[in-house]
C-alpha cells in the first residue's frame, strides 16, 4: 500500500480484535493481495472489496492474510460477523469503548453501534473486516459513509457490484495446492501422489487443508489417504452422498478426518456434531456449558471438565476442524454443513433438540431491561441457526415458535424491522398448526407482528392482524381484560395513521379505563396509553385536553423511569407537539431538545426516535421561518429514515416533504422541488400523506 505509518513499529496496531492467529502455512494469492492493496490505494475513501466464492475457497483465510500482512498500515482493525444484522451491531458496539471519549457511556448496543461508526468518519487508517457477509443489504447501513479508512467483505454472494467492486476467490492453482501440501507436510517424496491427490480434492483450499491435517495427525503418507479416501468413495456410491450445497471433494476429505478424530476423541465428535447446528463463528462454550441437562450423558461429562474441553478443543483444532479461540468454538460452515449432513434423520433430530434447548435457554431477551439486550445479541445468530435448524428437522414445533416469537421480538425493539417481520410471520405461520388460530399464542404473535407491519408501513396489513388478536384475546380473557387494553392500544395507533382519528380515540380512552381498574394509578402502561390519546387529540386540533393528558403521562413515566428514558422523550416529543400546535413554541422547544438529547444518548444518532425529533426541530423552526437552521436537522432525520425504513416509506415521504418547504424558504427552489416530487410521487403509489405532526411513539408498552 502507498500510505504507512512512520515511526510505529510492525505489529498488531492499537485497536485490533483478531481472534484468529495468522495461518503460517499460507501461500498464494498474491494476485488477490495485490488487487486488494491497489483497489485501497487508488483514492481518498476507498470503495469497499468483496472477496466472493463458494464456501472451503478460502475467503476468510484470504482476509485474515490480508490484515496481518498491511497491519502496520492502520490504527484500527476490527473484525465483525456478518451473519446478521444483529452481530454487526454487536461487534460495532465491542468497538465504541475502544474509540469513545473518556467517561463517555452506552446504554445499548445500537447506541455503541453508531457511535463506533461516527467516530470512524471522523479518522482515517481504520480497516473493517465484514467476514460472511449474506447479501449487500446487510451490510450497506453501517459502512462509515466518510473516513479514510477500508472496509473488506467475504460473501458466497457475488451480487455486490453496485455496492462494492467484487474480487472472486475460486480454488487454488495445481502448483499453489503442491506447493501448500509441501509447507504443511515439511516436504513431499512422492510428487505424482501428491499431484493426484490435489486433483481428487478440486484444489479446493479447505479440503486440501483437511487432508493434510490428517495425514500429519494420523501419520500416514499420501498414498495411504489417498486408498482411504477411494475406499471412502466406493462407499459413497454405494449408499449416497450426504445433501449438501458444497462439492463432494469437501465431504470426502472431511468425513476421512472426522472418522480418525472421532477414534482418538470421542467427545470432540460429539462437541463438534452439536456446533453444527448453531452459527459458525464464536460460539460461546457458556453457553452450552449452562445447559448440561440438556446434552447427552458424555458430552456433559466433558463440558463439566475444563481439562477436557480443553482437550477436545486441541483434538478439534489439530485435525483442523475447528478454531478456539479461549471461551469460544468456531466451526467453518462448510465443516459444520456437513457435520449435520452425515448424521441419520433421527440422530439429526435429536442433535437439534439439544441445540435448540441450549439456544432457549440463553436467549433471556427482557423487552423492559436494556441489560439483557446486550446478551441476546451475541448468542442471536447462534439461537437462529438452532431454530432453523430444529424447524427443517421437525422438532417439536411449539418450541420453534416459542424462540421465533422472542427473537422477533427482540429484533422489533431493536429497530431491525425486515429480520423481525421475517421471524414472526414465520411464527405465526407455525402457531396455527401447533397451538391453534384460535389460540392466545396466536394472538400474541398476530400482535406483534403487527406492529412490525405498522413500523414497515403495511397499514392496511397491520389492522387486519390486530382485529384478530382483539377477536381471539376478547374471546380469550373476557370483553374488559388489560391484555385486550393492550393490543386495542396497538391498533389504535394505526387507525391514527389510517386516518380513523375517532375510532381511535375511542380505543385509547377505553384502554385507559381498563387500566385504571386493573393496575396502580400511576402504573406506566397507564401513562402509555395517556401518551397515544394526547396523541391523537393533537391530531384532532384538541390542544387543550392533549396538554392534560400528555403533562400527566409524562409525570407518571419520569417518577416511574426516571428523567432519561426513552419513554420520557417520546411523551415529551408528543407534548411538544401538542405545544407548538397550540401556538407555545418556546416551550415546545425545549420538549423537543430534551427529546433529543435523551434519544441520542439511549439509542445513538441513527435511530428512528432521533429522527423522530429532528423531525420536530426542524418543523418548528421552519414555522419560525428560520428556514435555514431547519435544513440540517430535516436533512439527518430524512437521512436515518431512509436508513431505517428504505426510500419509499411514508416516513421518508413526511421527511421530504418537510424538507421541501424548508429549502423553498431558503430560496433552494431545485432542490425543494426535487423533494416535493419525490414526496407526491410516493403519495401517488400509496406511500401515505404527508402531515406536519410527529410519529406516535409506542415505547414502553409490553406485547
Amino acid at each position: 500500500m502507498t500510505r504507512t505509518i512512520s515511526g510505529r513499529p510492525k505489529g498488531p496496531p492499537p485497536v485490533w480484535n483478531l481472534h484468529q492467529k495468522r495461518n503460517i502455512h499460507f501461500i498464494g494469492r498474491e494476485e488477490h493481495l495485490q488487487s486488494l492493496e491497489h483497489g485501497f490505494a487508488i483514492s481518498a475513501m476507498r470503495k469497499p472489496r468483496v472477496l466472493s466464492g463458494a464456501g472451503g475457497s478460502g475467503k476468510t483465510s484470504l482476509a485474515i492474510e490480508y490484515a496481518y500482512a498491511h497491519q502496520d498500515h492502520y490504527d484500527i482493525v476490527w473484525w465483525i460477523r456478518a451473519d446478521t444484522q444483529a452481530t454487526i451491531v454487536a461487534d460495532l458496539a465491542a468497538l465504541a469503548p475502544k474509540l469513545a471519549r473518556a467517561g463517555q457511556m452506552f446504554e445499548t448496543p445500537r447506541q455503541a453501534c453508531n457511535a463506533a461508526i461516527g467516530e470512524l468518519q471522523r479518522r482515517d487508517r481504520w480497516l473493517l473486516i465484514f467476514d460472511n457477509a449474506r447479501r449487500p443489504d446487510d451490510v450497506m447501513p453501517f459502512l462509515p459513509g466518510k473516513g479514510a479508512g477500508n472496509v473488506l467483505i467475504t460473501s458466497g454472494d457475488s451480487h455486490w457490484t453496485l455496492a462494492a467492486t467484487v474480487v472472486p476467490v475460486n480454488s487454488w492453482s495445481r502448483r499453489e495446492s503442491i506447493e501448500f501440501l509441501r509447507v504443511r507436510l515439511g516436504g513431499i517424496d512422492d510428487m505424482p501422489s501428491a499431484d493426484k491427490l490435489a486433483a481428487a480434492l478440486d484444489d479446493l483450499p479447505l479440503a486440501i487443508e483437511q487432508a493434510a491435517a490428517c495425514i500429519n495427525q494420523a501419520n500416514i503418507g499420501i498414498p495411504e489417504y489417498l486408498r482411504d479416501y477411494e475406499n471412502h468413495w466406493a462407499e459413497m456410491l454405494e449408499h449416497g452422498r450426504p445433501a449438501g450445497s458444497y462439492p463432494i471433494s469437501a465431504a470426502m476429505a472431511w468425513e476421512l478426518s472426522f472418522r480418525r478424530m472421532a477414534l482418538l476423541n470421542p467427545g470432540a465428535a460429539q462437541l463438534l456434531t452439536l456446533c453444527g447446528f448453531f452459527a459458525p463463528d464464536e460460539i460461546p462454550l457458556v453457553m452450552i456449558q449452562n445447559a448440561l441437562g440438556a446434552l447427552p450423558e458424555d458430552l456433559a461429562e466433558l463440558m463439566r471438565e475444563p481439562a477436557a474441553v480443553q482437550d477436545a478443543l486441541n483434538t478439534l483444532e489439530k485435525f483442523s476442524l475447528a478454531r478456539s479461540g479461549g471461551q469460544t468454538i468456531s466451526v467453518h460452515g462448510v465443516i459444520g454443513a456437513m457435520a449435520q449432513d452425515r448424521l441419520p434423520n433421527i440422530d439429526r433430530m435429536g442433535w437439534a433438540t439439544v441445540a435448540l434447548q441450549i439456544a432457549s435457554a440463553a436467549f433471556e431477551f427482557d423487552s423492559q431491561n436494556p441489560n439483557s439486550w446486550r446478551t441476546c445479541a451475541e448468542v442471536l445468530p447462534h439461537v437462529l441457526a438452532a431454530t432453523m435448524h430444529a424447524q427443517g428437522t421437525g422438532v417439536a414445533s411449539q418450541a420453534v415458535v416459542d424462540l421465533l416469537s422472542r427473537t422477533g421480538r427482540f429484533l422489533l425493539k431493536q429497530g431491525n424491522y425486515s429480520e423481525s417481520r421475517t421471524l414472526l410471520e414465520m411464527a405465526y405461520n407455525l402457531v396455527k398448526t401447533t397451538y391453534g388460530p384460535q389460540s392466545v399464542q396466536a394472538a400474541d404473535i398476530a400482535n406483534n407482528l403487527a406492529r412490525v407491519r405498522h413500523r414497515l408501513g403495511d397499514l392496511s396489513g397491520a389492522s387486519a392482524l390486530y382485529e384478530v388478536a382483539l377477536q381471539i384475546d376478547r374471546n380469550s380473557y373476557g370483553p374488559a381484560d388489560p391484555h385486550l387494553a393492550t393490543v386495542a392500544n396497538n391498533s389504535a395507533m394505526t387507525l391514527v395513521e389510517l386516518g380513523k382519528l375517532d375510532a381511535a380515540r375511542e380505543r385509547f380512552e377505553w384502554a385507559i379505563e381498563v387500566y385504571q381498574k386493573s393496575y396502580p394509578k400511576h402504573h406506566p402502561k397507564v401513562a402509555s396509553v395517556m401518551n397515544n390519546l394526547g396523541f391523537v387529540l393533537v391530531q384532532m386540533k384538541d390542544f387543550a385536553a392533549a396538554r392534560h393528558w400528555l403533562e400527566q403521562a409524562l409525570t407518571i413515566t419520569e417518577s416511574t423511569f426516571g428523567v432519561g428514558h426513552p419513554q420520557v422523550a417520546c411523551i415529551a416529543a408528543n407534548l411538544g407537539s401538542a405545544l407548538r400546535a397550540g401556538g407555545d413554541r418556546s416551550q415546545a422547544r425545549k420538549l423537543f431538545d430534551r427529546a433529543l438529547l435523551i434519544d441520542e444518548k439511549a439509542f445513538g444518532a441513527n435511530h428512528p426516535a432521533v429522527a423522530r425529533d429532528l423531525f420536530n426541530m426542524g418543523q418548528l423552526l421552519s414555522d419560525e421561518g428560520d428556514f435555514g437552521a431547519a435544513v440540517g436537522p430535516l436533512e439527518r432525520a430524512l437521512t436515518i429514515t431512509e436508513t431505517s425504513y428504505g426510500p419509499e416509506h411514508r416516513e421518508t415521504a413526511l421527511c421530504l416533504n418537510e424538507l421541501g418547504r424548508a429549502l423553498r424558504g431558503t430560496g433552494d427552489v431545485d432542490r425543494a422541488v426535487d423533494c416535493l416530487m419525490r414526496a407526491t410521487a410516493m403519495m401517488r403509489k400509496g406511500t401515505g400523506k404527508p402531515s406536519h405532526e410527529t410519529v406516535v411513539g409506542d415505547e414502553g408498552m409490553i406485547a
